[in-house]
């Protein structure tokens, strides 16, 4: 005797037809993971594009990085620096010295040395001088005024004659502030 019983195609049973959306479902996601533009790490701050600026501050260079408003206006500049650097290595001798890593803030409880870059400001903390070598602002982050053309740089704050045992680099993330 013959089996006449047709058998339908697997793509037309229930199976077939889960296993196939499936197939589409998993081809389209693959495709936008693909054209989706990356995420940022978590407790990132994304500015708006075309805003932002990042700078690398070496500890060692004491003319800084140098920061030039290209705009046709005068803006004001948000910075915030995240790293740390050593100003005074751990092998320098000394009592109460602030050795080893330190933030974009100094350490303010050093003795005051009129031979600093910037007198008035922490030690080893991050500061922002005009062409002219005005300190206009310090720290880890803040925000100051440009003109036009108007450069500044960004450095470390250390006594002047000193830069050479500087170590590290901090990272400052500059956008305009509207």
């Amino acid at each position: 005797m013959s089996d006449n019983t047709s058998q339908g195609s697997f793509w037309t049973t229930l199976p077939g037809i889960l296993t196939g959306l499936a197939g589409v479902l998993g081809g389209i996601l693959g495709i936008v993971q693909v054209f989706k533009p990356p995420s940022p790490p978590p407790g990132t701050q994304v500015p708006p594009l075309g805003q932002e600026r990042v700078i690398e501050v070496d500890a060692k260079f004491i003319q800084g990085t140098a920061f030039t408003n290209s705009e046709d206006k005068p803006v004001r500049i948000k910075f915030q620096a995240e790293g740390k650097w050593s100003i005074i290595p751990t092998n320098v001798n000394g009592d109460n010295l602030p050795k080893g890593l330190i933030s974009a803030n100094g350490s303010g409880d050093f003795a005051a040395n009129s031979n600093r870059l910037c007198p008035g400001f922490a030690l080893g903390a991050l500061v922002v001088r005009t062409k002219q070598g005005e300190c206009i602002t310090s720290g880890a982050n803040g925000n100051f005024d440009l003109t036009s053309g108007q450069t500044v740089y960004f450095s470390a704050n250390d006594v002047k004659r000193l830069y050479e045992d500087n170590d590290g680099s901090i990272t400052v993330y500059l956008s305009t502030v509207n």
